[in-house]
């Protein structure tokens, strides 16, 4: 029987994520003005000692939080602080053959790439101070000795399925973060695995056609090439995840808590229904249509493998503790909290999940591919533990009748097992 404990503990700490606890208990600083206070800290460090490549990427679920981390930054450079706008970029895009470019304005630009696009148009400063700027860019050690300057770059997941935006991002990049002179800030609502992800679809895409038609062959080596360049160039950046803000749970409802959008409702049943909210399934569905696009926009930011663990979770409140990377991920962005065991940050959000897969057939059908390949490695030896187990019940003689209690538990565990966790044996997420 003592067996059957130890199985027994080992399917609850896997099948309700329990090895999480400490962890999750680990995540700080969780407020943004808090960790804009550890950054700027860090990097005075390393201006001491003339240190400027520890560039950092922030992922935030959206980007009203992190703002507070752009105005801290600041505050700090003040006029050594410029910032790049992402969403503007195709409205700034000039031909590298313009006939009539400006003179003596200086450039971002690439003839294979047959772009330009003019400094002062690109790389916002709010004292017009470009000068600095201007100097290193010319001449990447001239401010050797010198602070650094900072380049906050806003909104990097905009058309990060472009593959034409997306090389001239790369080519604006690699200047910048090759210079000693300019430290890197990207802040972003999609870390820099889901490009990646791009790349390596791409690739796929384009193996599968076959390797017959030249176009084709270098259509793939330059898939092949940028996306080495992407995973070189974000290599050197420190991410840094920024979570929901989690509110106070006596004054807020658990429903709302997490993350400034959710607390807005609060006010809204308030003003528009003149009582609070209430946790019932009524109110969680309305929060669940009133909060669709936000759902869903958050739902568009998550990698494959994200994607995967928060449809296990809301499909079944089971999780596959071997996707550790992904859960980590997750407990750091606040979408899946630790709370005696994990789960996701609310009802109505684990409702549009589920609503979501459903009505996307094919992506139904790759998560459950997914499950289907976990099962198929795992099935063969869970039936022989369990098989072990009961011939270990049966020849050690063990009076059933006076643990009757223990042996449901036991069997409700099996069959918990049998049912779900098909991955708890493998040592990783298969793959396609």
């Amino acid at each position: 029987m003592l067996i059957s404990y130890m199985l027994i503990g080992l399917v609850a700490e896997k099948i309700y994520g329990l090895d999480f606890k400490g962890y999750a208990k680990m995540i700080r600083p969780r407020h943004p003005i808090e960790i804009s206070k550890k950054l700027i800290e860090a990097y005075q460090g390393a201006d001491l000692l003339n240190d400027s490549f520890n560039n950092s990427f922030i992922v935030g679920v959206n980007a009203s939080h992190v703002y507070e981390i752009y105005h801290q930054l600041r505050r700090w450079k003040t006029d050594g602080f410029y910032s790049i706008e992402l969403l503007d970029l195709p409205n700034l895009i000039e031909k590298f053959e313009d006939p009539n470019p400006a003179e003596g304005v200086p450039h971002f630009a690439s003839s294979p790439l047959n772009f330009r696009i003019p400094v002062y148009r690109l790389v916002k400063n709010a004292q017009a101070n470009y000068a600095p700027l201007l100097e290193a860019l010319h001449d990447k050690h001239a401010r050797k000795g010198k602070a650094p300057l900072l380049v906050y770059i806003e909104h990097f997941e905009y058309a990060y399925d472009d593959e034409a935006l997306n090389n001239i991002k790369l080519n604006i990049l690699q200047r910048l973060v090759s210079n000693p002179s300019i430290r890197i800030v990207i802040s972003s609502e999609i870390s820099p695995t889901k490009i990646f992800e791009f790349y390596e679809e791409r690739i796929k895409k384009a193996s599968a056609i076959g390797l017959t038609n030249l176009e084709n062959i270098e259509r793939l080596n330059g898939f092949k090439s940028t996306f080495k360049q992407w995973q070189h160039l974000l290599g050197g950046f420190y991410r840094i995840t920024i979570p929901l803000t989690v509110n106070d749970q006596d004054a807020t409802p658990r429903e709302l808590s997490h993350g400034q959008y959710l607390n807005r409702i609060k006010i809204k049943y308030a003003i528009l229904f003149d009582k609070k909210f209430a946790g019932d399934d009524n109110h969680i569905l309305n929060v669940q249509e009133t909060s669709f696009t936000y759902y869903y926009a958050i739902w568009n930011s998550l990698t494959k493998e994200e994607r995967y663990i928060i449809f296990d979770i809301a499909h079944d409140r089971f999780v596959n503790a071997n996707n550790v990377d992904g859960i980590i991920d997750l407990l750091h962005k606040g979408l899946l909290v630790y709370d005696h065991s994990l789960h996701l940050m609310n009802e109505s959000f684990t409702n549009f999940v589920l609503t979501k897969v459903s009505s996307d057939e094919a992506l139904e059908r790759e998560l459950e591919s997914n499950k289907k390949g976990n099962w198929s490695t795992a099935s063969a030896v869970l039936i022989l533990v369990i098989i072990s187990l009961i011939a270990f019940i049966s020849f050690g003689r063990v009076n059933i009748l006076q643990d009757v209690n223990a042996l449901l538990t036991s069997l409700a565990a099996i069959i918990a097992v049998f049912l779900r966790l098909g991955g708890m044996f493998v040592t990783g997420k298969s793959k396609e």
